[in-house]
């Protein structure tokens, strides 16, 4: 599955592990939260995972991704559950280097 994130603006991000080492060798005191959620309708349940880079008392820049599927979609909420365990291990391989 291929997960595009984008940011406020609409723009992709196409390397989120990249994209938050980035960030966090410019401001190593920013404080990164990821978080996943969901929205029920008619027949269609709408995934949100979005990761929060909080600097501070100097604001939030974040980025999210989102996607639509049938509702009853047990093995969605499982891969959305690994964004974050997948994330955080790629991230700290490619901090400590």
């Amino acid at each position: 599955m291929n997960r595009v994130f984008r940011k406020v603006t609409g723009e992709s991000v196409p390397d989120i592990v990249k994209h938050t080492v980035d960030i966090l060798k410019e401001c190593p005191w920013v404080e990164v939260h990821i978080g996943t959620d969901s929205q029920n309708h008619r027949r269609s349940t709408i995934y949100v995972t979005a990761i929060a880079y909080r600097f501070g008392n100097r604001g939030v820049h974040y980025i999210y991704h989102k996607q639509k599927t049938k509702k009853n979609g047990p093995a969605l909420i499982a891969a959305f559950d690994s964004t974050a365990t997948t994330m955080t291990s790629e991230m700290m391989t490619s901090w400590s280097r």
